[in-house]
């Protein structure tokens, strides 16, 4: 995008991601940009990776609109990788090692999503 458009731009697509992601969450829920163009979105109290993959499959739907950047339509692919801990003791860094690495995964398909859990391999779905 930045190639593109420019870094306002890029910041322009930044700014809807995060309204888009905000739109398809709990009110409990918490989004934080992590960097460059990662997220990372911290959701207590799911019932396990089912629900982790109900959300992720609204964030895909929510991001497939059209996005308007400064007059350019262009698509905006999603890479969702998620981590699901089996236990409150969890250190924080390993879920983010696991949320990055499910992540990694799902890049080789654009638009797919991996998932990293106790009882589960990260596979791209």
């Amino acid at each position: 995008m930045n190639d593109t458009l420019g870094h306002g731009g890029g910041d322009d697509i930044l700014i809807e991601f995060g309204k888009r992601l905000a739109s398809v969450l709990r009110p409990t829920d918490t989004v934080a940009r992590f960097g460059g163009d990662e997220f990372v979105i911290l959701c207590e109290n799911f019932g396990g990776v089912g629900d982790a993959e109900q959300l992720a499959a609204r964030v895909v739907a929510v991001t497939a609109a059209p996005w308007d950047a400064q007059g350019w339509f262009m698509p905006v692919h999603v890479s969702i990788g998620f981590a699901v801990a089996d236990s409150a003791t969890t250190e924080p860094s390993a879920l983010l090692r696991d949320a990055d690495t499910a992540m990694y995964s799902a890049k080789n398909v654009p638009g797919s999503m991996s998932v990293q859990a106790p009882s589960r391999r990260a596979e791209p779905q």
